[in-house]
């Protein structure tokens, strides 16, 4: 009997990937973005697995990225992922979005090479995720950071390679030095999940429930509230 594992991304817009036992039997993204883009998630996916003759019940294991990202489009993807889990008695787990940037960048780079994963932190701040060239792998060195605009270039000097797929949010604030480092993810590649798929499944829902929580870095609410305004009562 195959395998079939599937993987699903929706930090960054949305991508999906699906191997048949090792072999990648699709890798792509779901051409819109915005709002109307959750609405589309659940028939994308079911079209897509319909295109290699699969349907929801044919995938054994799922992985859902868990960010840096869009709040909202984490939460949709995670959502859909645990219940389809919830219906076909699939395993899933989470794995960070930042990890399959890091496997993206790491061709080619020796054991200890240090990689930087820049995401958008909107309002003037990025997300920066530490990873570490190892034995072919990727593994986190530390916690994910907010770093400010205005200190991005200075920060990035001790990385041997720099991964983005936002471009448009990062090349203004870079360095020549820093763009000879930059590898850009025109998307997010689900298929790079399966790199370091096998590390550790959890074991148990209650596992696999806190491994899907999302990688926020700061509070889901960073938007400063509207200042109180004095209502006048009525005479």
């Amino acid at each position: 009997m195959n395998d079939i594992l599937a993987a699903l991304d929706t930090s960054v817009g949305a991508s999906l990937a699906i191997a048949r036992d090792t072999a990648i039997v699709f890798s792509g993204s779901l051409p819109v973005t915005g709002r109307n883009s959750d609405a589309q998630l659940m028939p994308w996916v079911l079209k897509t697995l319909a295109g290699v003759d699969l349907t929801l019940s044919d995938v054994s294991r799922w992985i859902v990225g868990t960010g840096p990202g869009s709040f909202s489009g984490l939460r949709a993807g995670i959502a859909v992922v645990r219940g389809i889990c919830a219906g076909s008695g699939a395993r899933y787990r989470g794995m960070p979005t930042s990890a399959a940037l890091a496997v993206t960048a790491s061709a080619d780079l020796g054991d200890g090479a240090r990689i930087a994963v820049l995401h958008d932190g909107r309002r003037g701040q990025f997300i920066l995720s530490a990873y570490g060239a190892s034995s072919g792998d990727v593994v986190p060195v530390a916690d994910p950071v907010v770093v400010p605009a205005t200190e991005l270039c200075a920060s990035l000097r001790e990385w041997d390679r720099l991964v983005t797929a936002q471009l448009d949010r990062v090349d203004a604030l870079l360095t020549e030095s820093a763009r000879e480092k930059l590898v850009v993810a025109e998307r997010i590649d689900a298929s790079a999940f399966f790199r370091i798929a096998d590390r550790g499944w959890p074991q148990t829902n209650a596992e696999r429930d806190a491994g899907c929580e999302p990688v926020y870095v700061r509070p889901a609410v960073f938007v400063e509230p509207s200042p109180v305004r004095q209502v006048r009562s009525p005479a």
